[in-house]
């Protein structure tokens, strides 16, 4: 197995192709088990989300939104505050630049974007499950949405 996942892991690394990236993560996930090796299948995770987050516009839609987070909250289901603070900061700030750029590709619901990316930003990360909003005006909203793409773009 380990040669499989050699394998599949310097075809990820030579390939350029976004999608293709997360084709070979989604392989290499295969191979590897959360219980058998939580590091390795965490990183991986965040690999995936990580290709999938620069996948082309015309690929945007929800559900790739959906599969972006997804992979970084399996991550998260490793990595810890107290474990790992700074790759767990640094994937928490990835779910928040997904949503931001879920808003710039005019994908999904905006207001529920910006207020999971406000409460990213604000400190405030557990899951990303409507009903653990805060309220949120939508003057909130675009505040955050403004924070954000200085923190994440420029």
């Amino acid at each position: 197995m380990d040669n499989a996942l050699d394998r599949v892991l310097d075809e990820l690394e030579k390939e350029k192709d976004p999608l293709t990236q997360a084709q070979c993560a989604e392989k290499a996930l295969s191979l590897v088990t959360r219980e058998d090796d939580p590091e390795r299948w965490a990183a991986l995770q965040g690999v995936l989300g990580a290709c999938l987050v620069k996948a082309p516009a015309e690929h945007w839609d929800e559900s790739l939104c959906e599969r972006i987070v997804a992979a970084y909250q399996a991550a998260l289901s490793v990595y810890t505050a107290d474990s790992n603070p700074e790759i767990w900061s640094q994937t928490w700030r990835n779910v928040g630049a997904t949503h931001l750029s879920a808003i710039m590709h005019r994908v999904g619901d905006v207001y529920e974007h910006a207020k999971a990316a406000n409460n990213i930003s604000t400190g405030q990360p557990r899951t990303l499950d409507s009903t653990t909003f805060s309220p949120l005006n939508r003057v909130d909203a675009y505040k955050a949405c403004q924070k954000l793409r200085f923190l994440y773009i420029f």
